[in-house]
């Protein structure tokens, strides 16, 4: 094999094992984009369900993939109810 093999193997191999490290319980306490160690003041659990440091709190910030447009409609429907009125004709 060539060198240029032999490093991309490599690469791979690297880019295989960071995978497993982040689902590793040691990163609970991690910011799950840049893996900055936070503390209980720091730490901000987002709605896709990971916590973010304070540069990557934003949704923008960590390209978040919670649907914020989808949860407004599905609130918006069930905080506003369907309402029909009686017919006059039976009432009286």
């Amino acid at each position: 094999m060539t060198d240029a093999e032999m490093s991309k193997i490599e690469h791979e191999d690297w880019m295989e094992r960071t995978r497993k490290a982040k689902e590793n319980p040691f990163y609970n306490n991690r910011c799950a984009e840049c893996f900055k160690k936070m503390g209980l003041a720091m730490r901000f659990e987002c709605r896709c369900g990971k916590a973010y440091c304070l540069n990557h709190r934003n949704s923008e910030a960590h390209h978040c993939s919670f649907d914020y447009q989808r949860a407004g409609i599905i609130s918006i429907i069930r905080n506003n109810p369907l309402v029909e009125a009686d017919k006059l004709q039976d009432r009286i």
